[in-house]
């Protein structure tokens, strides 16, 4: 789990993350990345690599396996750990704090920063996300439904607005995607209406998706019930 990882990170030396980094690297090749190309990919020498990855081992933060030759892969704990140590690296972050919600699909950690903020761990397989990705990069002019939106995964900043966690979504010439659109529409505007029942009125919804699917798009105001 995240929380267990963060815990972690204070006993972790930079050569530890340069190690792990160099799996992420070798894993874009293959699953197991040969223990003989990782001094290439984290740029350890051989002597380096081998403490690093018996460290990183002990820690669970790579996994092993002997095939035609000995290989190491990231598990997730890895993942997460190179994750944090990127927000610790960019000053987004100070320190780790309880969990707010932890369920099959992701974890929400409250962390430590300029200011109050959650922490959200969507959890992903590393093949699969490629499969993922290989698949909205194909299909990235058709575009496509959340299918399971709600206020917990949309952000409003001064720069716009953010929608994410899409691991569930389908494409828009999905047989559902008008109805699993509509039902996006009708959370969103539901949750406006509970809690600013006074300044957002009646909508009608099913026109609301209809715009938005059809890219007609203007404003809120057009589709009052």
């Amino acid at each position: 789990m995240v929380q267990n990882v963060a815990s972690v990170l204070s006993e972790l030396e930079p050569e530890d993350f340069h190690l792990l980094s160099g799996v992420e690297q070798g894993m874009r090749f293959s699953e197991y990345v040969n223990r003989d190309k990782l001094t290439d990919f984290s740029r350890l020498s051989k002597e380096d690599v081998d403490y690093r990855l018996d460290r990183c081992e002990d820690r669970e933060l790579v996994e092993r396996k002997t095939m035609q030759y000995e290989g190491f892969k990231l598990t997730f704990e890895g993942y997460d750990a190179l994750a944090l140590h990127t927000f610790v690296e960019r000053d987004t972050l100070g320190g780790f704090g309880s969990p707010l919600g932890v369920g099959k699909e992701s974890d929400v950690y409250e962390v430590q920063s300029y200011k109050p903020l959650a922490l959200k761990y969507h959890r992903e397989g590393y093949t699969n996300f490629r499969e993922v990705m290989k698949e909205r990069e194909y299909t990235a002019d058709q575009g496509f439904v959340h299918a399971d939106i709600s206020e917990y995964n949309v952000f409003v900043t001064t720069q716009g607005v953010v929608v994410f966690d899409w691991p569930q979504a389908v494409p828009t010439d999905h047989e559902n995607s008008d109805e699993l659109l509509a039902r996006d529409v009708d959370n969103i505007v539901s949750y406006f209406q509970r809690k600013y029942p006074a300044r957002v009125d009646e909508v009608d919804t099913d026109g609301l998706a209809e715009a938005l699917a059809t890219d007609c798009f203007d404003g809120l105001s057009d589709h009052a019930a």
